[in-house]
């Protein structure tokens, strides 16, 4: 995808960001994408998910909200997080700081970032947290016993 389409399809996810964002009257937002296809595709134009997700999170930051944004790098397209000009451009987007990685591979782009690990132990002593968070996160309202 050319850089200039690029910069028009962050353009447009800031624009549908900030109408999706609002005048922010609520202390919490969550946001769980399931689908893995381009959010909007036409001859001249690719919005990948990750523009838009990256997009929301930077707008909600200005707007002074704490955000933990993340994304899958295994999606595979042109932009992918698992490349170089994809993680490239999502660190242009988000800046370095706070960039992690919580995967296994010690090769490839995502190796440089830093590494993001749940100690087993911690969620040995903290089952009801996990469970809690799986329960909050799931798109299907079901009650997760602790």
């Amino acid at each position: 995808m050319p850089l200039a389409d690029i910069g028009k399809a962050l353009e447009l996810c800031g624009k549908a960001s900030e109408i999706m964002l609002g005048d922010l009257k609520w202390s919490k937002m969550g946001i769980i994408a399931f689908e893995d296809v381009p959010l909007m595709c036409s001859k001249d134009l690719t919005v990948h998910l990750e523009f838009l997700l990256a997009s929301l999170a930077l707008k909600a930051r200005e707007k002074g909200l704490k955000t933990v944004l993340l994304l899958n790098a295994g999606r595979e397209h042109e932009l992918a997080l698992s490349g170089e000009e994809g993680l490239k451009l999502l660190r242009e987007a988000l800046g370095r700081a706070g960039m992690f990685y919580f995967g296994t591979s010690d090769e490839g782009p995502l190796a440089s970032l830093d590494r993001a690990m749940l100690d087993l132990s911690w969620l040995i002593v903290n089952p009801g947290l996990l469970a809690k968070a799986i329960e909050e996160a799931s798109p299907v309202k079901r009650k997760v016993k602790r």
